[in-house]
C-alpha cells in the first residue's frame, strides 16, 4: 500500500493562520500546508507541506534569524524559507508532538546562540514549555528541532487561549483566559544559569467574563473589556495562587486584586474569536475579529464631564461570507495593514486608511457641502452625479449649483442659476457629464460640462413626474453616444422623448422631440436605449415590475406606440436598465435589470421578422436588499448592482462575485446619488439637511483569493458538457456555482439564494442544463441553466418550486431525476422524479417545464419507521425500473417497479447492511448485469452489496463488509471502472479526514461474492474536516449509473471547505487490506 497514490492539486479550505515576515510576505496556514503570498502583488509565491495529518494553527514568524515556528494542535515543526527571484522555497523541519494543545508560541528571550536557539510556548493547561532549535547550513532541513521540554507544570485550569509577551530578556509576562471566564496573569522568570531555577509569579486571578475566553480581553459574552495592568506587583495575593488550579476560583475577594477595568463595550453579533492591540503616533487602536466575520476598528475616547473612558467603534469591514475568522496578521507595510483569514477559505486584506491615508490612491474621506452664507437655511433637495468628482444639486429655493468634491475632504461650489419654478420641488438625473433638471413648471434644464452652461431644452405641460437619461454609443469610440431625456408628467398618457444633438447647448435649437405612448396605468421608473442599424429602441421599466419596448425606426407624426409589453417582469419597481450587445451586427441583445424587489435579471432579447422576442436567463437575489436600486457595466467589463440593506448602502460585483463598498447612511429613504467606478465610486446621502458624500476608488476589503461557502458543504454535484460546473450547497442555506481550472483553483461564478434551510441533496440533468436542489421544509427547486451570457459566465433562474415547498418540517433527503423520453414540444422538457423523505416516505413526481400544472404526484409509499437516505433508480432487463433505497436502519431496500399513475409504491425486500445510519452510496452496473451498491455507514464500516436477478420477484443481495474501513462514520463514497474491466476503483472519505483509495476485482463467471475481492491500495490525510460529499470532477455519464471517468479524472471532497485530489494508479500497490468479511 502506497500513500503517493492520492495526490492533493487544489483546495480551499479555512484559514487558520497568518503571519507576515519582513513585512513583505503574508505566510497563511490551509490545512497542514503553508502558503506564501507576496505581501504587495497578492501572488503566490511558495509553499510547503508542514504536518503530516494536522492543520496549522499558528505561525510566529522571527525575522531576526528567518526562522518560523509552525504549530497546529499538540504539533510543532521549523521552517526557514529562502527568496528567489518570483518564487519562495522552505525548508521544513520533522515535526514533534509536544504533549498539549498549543496556544501561543514565541521566541525565548534567554536564547544562547553557541547552544542553539530556543521558543517558548504556552499550552492549554497553562504550562510554559520550550523548543530548543539547531540550525545547519551545510544541509537540508536547514533548522532541526532538538528537543521539547516542560519549563512551567501545568495546572488543572483549561485554557481557551493565551498570549506570551516579552518584559526584558529574563522575564515574560503571560496573560490566559479560561473557558470559565477568568483571566490568569502571571509571569515566568528565567534563570541567569543553569544552575538557578524558573521561577513563576502569579499576579492576579479574576473574572473577567460570562463567557468562555477566547481571546485576552474578549468572550463569547461579546463584551470587549480593557484592563490596566501597569498596577501590578511582584507577590501573589492571598488565595491567588491556589485559584490557579481549578479555573472555577474567581469570587468577589479574589476580584478585589483584579486590575482596574479601563472600559468596556459590547461588540459583535455573536462570539468574538480573537483582538488584536496597536499605538501608532500615539493612539491606541483595538481591532477584534469575529463569529459574525467582522473586524470592528475601536478607539478609545475619555468623557469630559466624568472622566471615564469609552470603547467606541471607528470602522466596521465584513471580511469574509459566512461565519468565523480564524486567523489575523497585521504587518506595516506602507501603512498598518490587517490581514484576516475566514472559514470560507479567503484572505482578506484590510488598511487602515484612517492612520496613514490613502493606499495606492484610494480615497476614503466623507465632508459635507455647505450653502453659501446668505443660504444657510436653503438645504439641497435633489443632486445627481456628472462625474465621480462633480455633482449638480438644487436646493430648496431652487438654486442649481456645481459641487465640485476634492480628495482632502473639502468642496467647492459654483452657482449656475435660481429658478422659481424649481423652489420646494425639483428632480435631477444625470450621464456622463449632462444633467437634467426639472421642476413643477414644466421645463426641463441641461447642463453640460463641456458647455459649462444651463439652458432649457424641452417644455412639457403640468408637473414633471419622472426624468430621466440614457444614450445610444455607436460602436465609433471617437464619437460622442448620442444623448436622450425621457420626461413624463402627472396625468398624462404620453412621455416625452428629447434628444440632445449638439455639445454646445443652444436654447431649445440643440433638441429633438418624440412622444410616446404608454399603456394604461404604466408609471415609469427605468428607462433605457440601445443601438438598432439607423436608429435604436427604447425599454420602459414600470413600477409595478412591467417592460414595454419601443421601435424607434417606425416613429412618425402620431406618438409611438409600443411593439412590445409584458408585465410580471419583476414584482416591484425596476430601477434600472441597461444592455449588452455580444456583436455589431446581432439582433440578439442582453437586457440588464435591477427591482426593488430584492432581485436582478438578465433577459435575452431578439429583434425578428415576427417580432420583438423576450426570454429570461438570469434572475437572482443579492445579500443586501430588498431595495436593489441600480446597475451598471464598468468600463473594465464587470457588472456592478447597488441598493440598500436597512441603513446601510451596498455595492456589489456581480462578475468576481464580491462586495465592494459598504456605507453606514441612514436607508434608502433619504435622498442619495451614486457615480460607479471600476472598484468603488462616489456615494452622495443627505443627512441632518445636508450632503454628506464619501469617495472609494479601490475595494473596501481586497482579497488575495475569493472565498467559498462560510459553512459546511452538505452536497455536491459535476455537470456535464463544457465548461463543467460545480455545484454546492451548504448550510449557509447557498448553493454555488464554481469553475474549477488547474491554474486559477476555484471560481464562484453564481451563488444562488433561494432555501431557508440547509441544502440536502444536488442533482444536474444529463445535459447539465438543469440542476435540482432540495432541503428541509420540503424544498425542492429547479434551476434553469445558461452558459456564456455575459457578465455574469453562467445564467440561472429558478424555473420551479416544489408545490409543497415550505409546508411542512420534513426534509427531502435524496432524489433521483431521469428525464423523461418524449418528443420535443417547442423545448418542452418533462422529467420523473423520485424523493426520498425524512419520515420514511418515498414519493414520485412528473414536472414538465411548460405546463401551466408542472407537479403531479405520480405514486407514494411508506417505508417502515427509518428516515430515508437516498433513492435510486436500478436498471432492469424490464421495460420499468427498480428503485433502490437507503435508510437509517442500516438496510437496502429494493421498491416495485414504477407504478401507473395512482398507484401506492411497496417495498419488496430489504436486505441489512450496516449497524446503523448508511450515509453513503453509490451504484456500478457490472459486466454480468449485476448492480453492485457500495456503502459507508455511521458504523465506520465500507459494504459491497451485488444485487443480481433484478426481473425476478425477490432479487438475490449479497454483502461484502469492511469493518472498521475508517476511524469515523463515512459519508463519501465514489466508483468508477479501470482499463481493466474486471476491476474497479472506489475511494472513500470520512469524518477521520482520510481519503482511501480500494481496489475491488470483479471474477468473471463467478457469481455472489465469489466474485469479488476487496484490497486497499492508497490513502491520505484529507484537509477538509467534516467532510459531506465526494464526486468525481471527470466526464461521466449518469450519476448513479456506470462510472465512466477518465484516468486523469479528479476526486472533489466537500465539507468544511473543498479539496481536489488526482489519483496516480501506477505508484498504488495492490498489498492486502484490512480483511473483508460476508454478510
Amino acid at each position: 500500500m502506497s500513500d503517493d497514490v492520492l495526490q492533493r492539486r487544489s483546495s480551499k479550505v479555512p484559514v487558520t493562520a497568518l503571519a507576515f515576515f519582513n513585512n513583505d510576505v503574508l505566510l497563511a496556514g490551509e490545512g497542514n500546508i503553508l502558503l506564501a503570498y507576496d505581501a504587495t502583488t497578492r501572488q503566490r509565491v511558495g509553499s510547503a507541506k508542514i504536518f503530516r495529518q494536522q492543520a496549522i494553527h499558528g505561525i510566529f514568524a522571527d525575522e531576526a534569524t528567518g526562522l518560523l515556528l509552525i504549530y497546529g494542535g499538540r504539533r510543532i515543526a521549523v521552517a526557514s524559507l529562502r527568496h528567489y527571484a518570483d518564487n519562495i522555497t522552505f525548508s521544513v523541519s520533522e515535526e514533534r508532538d509536544t504533549g498539549d494543545w498549543i496556544l501561543d508560541a514565541t521566541f525565548s528571550p534567554f536564547t544562547d546562540t553557541d547552544e542553539g536557539l530556543w521558543f517558548v510556548l504556552v499550552t492549554a493547561h497553562n504550562a510554559l514549555a520550550t523548543c530548543e532549535v539547531s540550525v545547519v547550513d551545510d544541509r537540508e532541513p536547514l533548522a532541526h528541532i532538538e528537543s521539547t521540554s516542560e519549563l512551567v507544570p501545568g495546572s488543572n485550569c483549561l485554557l481557551y487561549c493565551a498570549h506570551i509577551l516579552e518584559i526584558s530578556p529574563s522575564h515574560c509576562l503571560i496573560a490566559s483566559g479560561t473557558a470559565f471566564g477568568d483571566v490568569i496573569l502571571w509571569s515566568c522568570m528565567f534563570p541567569q544559569s543553569e544552575r538557578d531555577p524558573v521561577t513563576t509569579q502569579v499576579h492576579c486571578n479574576f473574572s473577567a467574563h460570562e463567557g468562555s475566553i477566547f481571546g485576552v480581553h474578549i468572550s463569547d459574552d461579546r463584551n470587549v473589556k480593557l484592563w490596566n495592568i501597569s498596577t501590578i506587583t511582584d507577590c501573589t495575593p492571598a488565595n491567588v495562587a491556589a485559584a490557579i488550579d481549578t479555573g472555577f476560583g474567581a469570587t468577589k475577594q479574589s476580584n478585589e486584586n483584579a486590575p482596574p477595568l479601563i472600559a468596556a463595550a459590547l461588540g459583535h453579533v455573536s462570539r468574538i474569536w480573537s483582538v488584536r492591540t496597536l499605538v501608532t503616533n500615539d493612539r491606541l487602536a483595538i481591532w477584534t475579529f469575529g463569529e459574525d466575520a467582522t473586524r470592528i476598528d475601536w478607539h478609545i475616547e475619555r468623557h469630559p464631564a466624568s472622566g471615564k473612558y469609552q470603547l467606541e467603534q471607528s470602522r466596521v469591514d465584513t471580511c469574509h461570507t459566512g461565519k468565523n475568522i480564524w486567523s489575523t496578521a497585521r504587518t506595516s507595510l506602507l501603512e498598518d495593514t490587517c490581514a484576516t483569514g475566514g472559514a470560507d477559505g479567503s484572505i482578506s486584506v484590510l488598511p487602515d486608511n484612517e492612520l496613514h491615508g490613502p493606499m495606492r490612491g484610494t480615497v476614503i474621506v466623507s465632508s459635507q457641502i455647505h450653502a453659501a452664507r446668505d443660504r444657510a437655511l436653503d438645504p439641497t433637495k435633489s443632486y445627481a452625479f456628472i462625474a465621480h468628482d462633480s455633482l449638480i444639486a438644487v436646493s430648496a429655493q431652487g438654486y442649481v449649483t456645481l459641487v465640485t468634491l476634492r480628495a482632502n475632504g473639502t468642496s467647492t461650489t459654483d452657482s449656475l442659476a435660481c429658478h422659481e419654478e424649481l423652489r420646494s420641488y425639483s428632480l435631477v438625473t444625470a450621464l456622463e457629464g449632462t444633467a437634467a433638471v426639472a421642476g413643477k413648471g414644466g421645463d426641463v434644464y441641461m447642463y453640460d460640462a463641456a458647455a459649462r452652461q444651463l439652458s432649457v431644452v424641452a417644455s412639457v405641460p403640468g408637473k414633471v413626474a419622472g426624468l430621466f437619461m440614457s444614450a445610444i454609443r455607436t460602436g465609433d469610440s471617437a464619437m460622442r453616444a448620442r444623448r436622450y431625456v425621457l420626461v413624463t408628467t402627472l396625468g398624462s398618457p404620453d412621455a416625452q422623448l428629447v434628444e440632445i444633438l449638439a455639445t454646445q447647448l443652444v436654447d431649445d435649437a440643440a433638441a429633438t422631440h418624440s412622444r410616446l405612448q404608454l399603456p394604461k396605468g404604466f408609471v415609469v421608473t427605468s428607462f433605457g436605449m440601445s443601438q438598432r442599424g439607423a436608429d435604436g429602441f427604447i425599454v420602459l421599466g414600470s413600477r409595478n415590475g412591467a417592460i414595454t419596448v419601443y421601435d424607434l425606426s417606425s416613429q412618425g407624426p402620431e406618438p409611438l406606440r409600443p411593439c412590445f409589453d409584458r408585465a410580471g417582469l419583476h414584482s416591484d419597481a425596476i430601477t434600472s436598465l441597461c444592455y449588452e450587445t455580444p456583436n455589431n451586427t446581432s439582433e440578439l441583445r442582453y437586457i440588464f435589470a435591477s427591482s426593488r424587489d430584492g432581485t436582478y435579471s438578465v433577459h435575452s432579447a431578439t429583434f425578428q421578422t415576427e417580432g420583438f422576442s423576450l426570454g429570461v436567463v438570469h434572475k437572482a437575489s443579492l445579500s443586501f436588499g430588498p431595495s436593489i436600486e441600480g446597475l451598471s457595466i464598468t468600463e473594465c467589463g464587470q457588472l456592478q448592482v447597488w441598493g440598500f440593506k436597512s441603513k446601510h448602502f451596498a455595492l456589489h460585483d456581480v462578475t468576481s462575485q464580491e462586495d465592494l463598498m459598504k456605507v453606514e447612511c441612514g436607508g434608502v429613504h433619504s435622498s442619495w446619488a451614486f457615480d460607479p467606478t471600476d472598484e468603488g465610486g462616489t456615494f452622495a446621502w443627505t443627512e441632518a439637511g445636508n450632503v454628506t458624500w464619501t469617495m472609494r476608488t479601490q475595494k473596501q476589503v481586497q482579497r488575495i483569493n475569493t472565498g467559498g461557502h462560510g459553512r459546511e458543504i452538505k452536497a455536491c454535484a459535476v455537470s456535464q458538457g463544457s465548461p463543467k460546473l460545480i455545484a454546492t450547497g451548504a448550510e449557509d442555506t447557498n448553493i454555488k456555482l464554481f469553475k474549477y481550472d488547474e491554474s486559477r483553483g476555484f471560481q464562484c461564478l453564481q451563488t444562488l439564494r433561494k432555501h431557508v434551510t440547509g441544502i440536502q441533496h444536488l442533482q444536474w440533468s444529463s445535459d447539465g442544463t438543469w440542476l435540482f436542489s432540495s432541503g428541509g421544509f420540503e424544498e425542492f427547486f429547479a434551476w434553469k441553466i445558461t452558459k456564456d451570457v455575459p457578465y455574469i459566465n453562467v445564467g440561472v433562474v429558478c424555473a420551479a418550486r416544489h408545490p409543497r415547498n415550505g409546508k411542512s418540517d420534513l426534509r427531502i433527503m435524496g432524489f433521483d431525476v431521469r428525464q423523461a423520453l418524449l418528443e420535443d414540444r417547442d423545448g418542452a422538457v418533462d422529467f420523473n422524479i423520485m424523493m426520498a423523505y425524512s419520515d420514511s416516505t418515498l414519493k414520485i413526481w412528473s414536472f414538465s417545464t411548460h405546463s401551466p400544472d408542472a407537479w403531479t404526484l405520480v405514486a407514494q409509499g411508506s417505508y417502515l419507521t427509518s428516515c430515508l437516505s437516498s433513492v435510486y433508480t436500478l436498471p432492469s432487463s424490464e421495460a420499468n425500473a427498480t428503485i433502490l433505497t437507503t435508510s437509517t436502519d442500516g438496510h437496502l431496500a429494493l421498491w416495485s417497479t414504477i407504478p401507473a399513475k395512482g398507484t401506492i409504491l411497496e417495498w419488496a425486500s430489504r436486505h441489512s447492511v450496516h449497524q446503523n445510519a448508511i450515509l453513503s452510496s453509490t451504484l456500478y452496473t457490472l459486466p454480468d448485469s449485476s448492480t453492485l451498491v457500495v456503502t459507508g455507514g455511521d458504523d465506520n464500516a465500507l459494504a459491497f452489496t451485488r444485487i443480481t436477478d433484478l426481473a425476478a420477484a425477490t432479487p438475490s443481495m449479497k454483502t461484502l463488509i469492511v469493518p472498521r474501513a475508517h476511524a469515523a462514520a463515512i459519508t463519501g463514497i465514489v466508483c468508477r471502472a479501470t482499463a481493466d474491466n474486471s476491476v474497479l476503483e472506489v475511494v472513500s472519505v470520512g469524518l477521520d479526514q482520510k481519503v482511501k483509495i480500494w481496489r475491488v476485482l470483479v471474477e468473471e463467471g463467478r457469481v455472489g461474492l465469489d466474485g469479488l475481492e476487496v484490497r486497499r491500495t492508497g490513502k491520505s490525510w484529507s484537509c477538509v474536516a467534516d467532510a459531506g460529499k465526494m464526486v468525481w470532477l471527470g466526464g461521466r455519464s449518469n450519476a448513479s449509473g456506470n462510472g465512466e471517468h477518465s484516468a486523469d479524472a479528479g476526486l472533489l471532497v466537500v465539507g468544511v471547505g473543498m479539496e481536489v485530489w488526482s489519483l496516480d494508479v501506477e505508484s498504488g500497490r495492490t498489498t492486502p487490506g484490512q480483511k473483508a468479511q460476508n454478510a
